[in-house]
């Protein structure tokens, strides 16, 4: 993606969440049916442990990844794979199956699995209309509703401290309590 295609999505992530009326709500794991996770192709493996573990508790999963180029080899397994080519020079983005699963689907929950800033799952994220969003990442803290950190002395790139933190998130989503039963 180039610089000028950066800035304007750029723009576009901060206008819509400046703008932002999205009704948010905190819900704990057992109240969560559907599920939408994020990620980038090199974590499948973590994000297909997770969508596993979802759905083994009866959640329905959905999920959409980035990959840099379409690769043919690819062991992803995302429902919905995202690349830099779908994002055009004026910045529009030419995503109409993830548009649509995006529009036609109300989440419960958005998982933001990402290590590091990715403009292209951001505008992904902003587009969801998902009741809560929980992240991994410290790069814009209002795309989350609960921004889980790595702990002391792990690192972002260091592959075990994804693990660790796909398991703080299931703790912590079932130990919170929803607004409904305060």
């Amino acid at each position: 993606m180039n610089l000028f295609a950066k800035y304007l999505l750029n723009r576009e992530i901060n206008r819509r969440l400046s703008g932002s009326c999205r009704q948010r709500e905190f819900r704990n794991l057992k109240e969560v049916k559907t599920v939408l996770i994020i990620y980038n192709s090199y974590d499948s493996e973590i994000a297909d442990e997770c969508q596993k573990l979802l759905e083994q508790a009866g959640k329905e999963v959905s999920t959409i990844a980035y990959q840099k180029k379409l690769q043919a080899d690819s062991r992803c397994n995302a429902d919905f794979i995202v690349t830099d080519s779908d994002v055009r020079f004026n910045s529009s983005v030419n995503m109409a199956n993830v548009r649509r699963l995006l529009k036609n689907s109300r989440f419960d929950l958005a998982i933001d699995m990402t290590r590091e800033e990715n403009l292209l799952l951001q505008y992904i994220l902003v587009l969801t209309d998902a009741l809560m969003k929980v992240g991994f990442c410290k790069y814009r803290r209002q795309l989350h509703d609960m921004l889980i950190l790595a702990p002391a002395g792990e690192t972002d790139e260091n592959e075990n401290s994804m693990q660790i933190l796909e398991k703080q998130m299931i703790y912590y989503l079932s130990t919170i309590s929803s607004s409904r039963e305060i």
